[in-house]
């Protein structure tokens, strides 16, 4: 396994981490996770709320069975989360706001709306293998993800909120694949 830490400017924090668990010899997992975290260094005036921050999380979790020499199933969850800050607009020259966001430097911009992008994912997943003789295998791979996405921007960059998007989405999937593998 391994462990790694990287610290930079605006509190950013970026972890990641995995260790391997051999059980025997018919059976492993491994787990692996990560996060990120900072500040974000855009200011909305009007909110007093930083804009672009990063909070991320992230887990898998792996785990293979061989219970024989010709059976192999490796099942893998795994899960994400992301609640970030958004991402900062500017008032160009010359539109709604424009005049105001020059006079500030590009650190701040005075959106009014509570930026946001929420992500949370999850999947889990299955591949089982069976060589049911030297030259022929059965695969089945199975899968299911869902995604739940909340995401608000003001892209003008002015309190006027003129174009201001907000998208949600919820998406689930399944799939399933069967192989019949052969060599000649």
């Amino acid at each position: 396994g391994y462990v790694a830490q990287t610290v930079a400017n605006f509190n950013t924090y970026n972890t990641e981490a995995a260790i391997n668990l051999p059980i025997g010899d018919s059976f492993a997992i491994r787990v692996a996770g990560m996060a990120r975290e900072s500040d974000g260094y855009i200011n909305d005036v009007n909110t007093g709320s930083e804009i672009n921050t990063v909070d991320e999380q992230g887990l898998r979790i792996s785990a293979e069975v061989r219970p024989a020499d010709y059976l192999t199933s490796l099942f893998v969850v795994d899960f994400a989360q992301t609640d970030n800050g958004g991402s900062g607009a500017f008032a160009l020259p010359g539109s709604i706001g424009g005049a105001a966001q020059q006079a500030r430097d590009h650190y701040n911009t005075a959106s009014g709306v509570p930026q946001h992008s929420d992500v949370d994912i999850f999947s889990a997943a299955n591949t089982t293998t069976w060589d049911i003789s030297e030259n022929i295998s059965l695969r089945n791979i199975f899968g299911y993800r869902e995604l739940q996405n909340n995401t608000l921007e003001d892209t003008d960059g002015s309190d006027a909120l003129r174009i201001t998007i907000q998208r949600i989405t919820e998406h689930q999937q399944f799939s399933n694949e069967f192989q019949i593998l052969g060599d000649a």
